[in-house]
């Protein structure tokens, strides 16, 4: 029995169009986010982010104060 497996990509010229959603207000990202770590608790975000896939969606790693 033969399988004919096709695969498609679909990220090709998307950038625009989402860069265009997100700075309209039309996709809101910020929900996303549901963990946020100082740059100084870095280990701690990696271990959560590993420990915790049920819970963290988006983790963001704040760099400045």
């Amino acid at each position: 029995r033969e399988v004919t497996i096709q695969t498609v990509f679909r990220y090709a010229n998307r950038y625009p169009v989402t860069i265009e959603a997100i700075s309209s207000g039309r996709f809101d990202v910020k929900s996303m986010v549901t963990h946020i770590y100082d740059y100084r608790d870095v280990q701690q975000a990696f271990e959560e982010s590993v420990n915790n896939k049920r819970d963290i969606i988006k983790g963001v790693i704040k760099i400045s104060d």
